[in-house]
C-alpha cells in the first residue's frame, strides 16, 4: 500500500479540463446586488454573526441611496447605529 502512495499523490488530482476565462459567461445587468445583500443579512442575523450584519446593512444602504440617486455614490463607511434588539428578528 505504502508502494501505491506516491502514485496517488502524483496522479490524484488531475484536471482534465483546461478552464478559460471565456467560460464563465457574466451578464452584470442580471445581478441585483439588493437581493443578494438581503439574503446575506438574514444569515448573519441566523448565526449571529453581527460584523457581518453591519456590514451587509451598510452595503444594502449604500445600493439603495445609489438606486434612488441615479448612480450618485454615497461615503464610502457611513457611520450607522443598530441595536441588538433589531439583530434578534432575521
Amino acid at each position: 500500500m505504502l508502494r501505491l502512495l506516491p502514485l496517488l499523490l502524483v496522479c490524484g488530482c488531475v484536471t482534465t479540463h483546461d478552464p478559460q476565462p471565456v467560460d464563465t459567461k457574466f451578464d452584470d445587468s442580471r445581478r441585483d446586488w439588493a437581493e443578494v445583500f438581503v439574503h446575506e443579512i438574514k444569515v448573519a442575523a441566523e448565526n449571529e454573526d453581527y460584523g457581518a450584519y453591519y456590514f451587509f446593512m451598510q452595503e444594502l444602504i449604500k445600493e439603495d441611496f445609489r438606486r434612488k440617486n441615479n448612480g450618485k455614490e454615497m461615503d464610502a463607511n457611513p457611520e450607522l447605529h443598530f441595536y441588538r434588539k433589531n439583530l434578534d428578528k432575521p
